[in-house]
């Protein structure tokens, strides 16, 4: 998989640069890909070793998203409970650091799986709906829908 090597080439050269900040950023990128290969072993680790980066280097947002990942892969567990309880920290501390407005959308979508797989459609509907509204505001907002 061509993407799993670029993330590998640019973490080696985060590493080399010392960039201690991106690290578990591409660390969480590299497992979001073991979910989607079906390697769930290697999910579990990269996120593990991601989160415990993003608490050495004091990188909140990475340790925001890397939730939001093993939330994901909860899910593909089916730990609908612990992938909730994943989201709902994210959510809380996305505050307390320099989260981008995007994230919210992340976290939405998650919820609105979530409750689709309790069972729940028309809620999981109805939260996807307002994610996509809320994707939509933020985006007519966003000065890249402007350019």
């Amino acid at each position: 998989m061509a993407a799993r090597a670029d993330f590998e080439g640019a973490l080696r050269l985060c590493e080399e640069l010392g960039a201690r900040g991106e690290g578990p950023f591409i660390i969480g990128r590299l497992a979001e890909l073991a979910i989607r290969s079906g390697d769930d072993a290697a999910a579990e680790t990269l996120c593990r070793r991601a989160e415990d980066e993003a608490e050495r280097y004091g990188v909140m947002d990475a340790r925001n998203y890397v939730r939001t990942v093993s939330a994901l892969l909860a899910l593909r567990r089916g730990d609908v409970e612990r992938a909730r309880g994943l989201c709902e920290l994210a959510r809380e501390q996305a505050g307390r650091g320099t989260t981008p407005p995007v994230f919210a959308v992340v976290v939405d979508s998650l919820f609105a799986r979530i409750a689709a797989a309790d069972g729940d459609l028309w809620d999981a509907l109805a939260k996807a709906g307002a994610t996509l509204r809320l994707a939509s505001t933020r985006a007519a907002r966003s000065r890249w829908s402007r350019a």
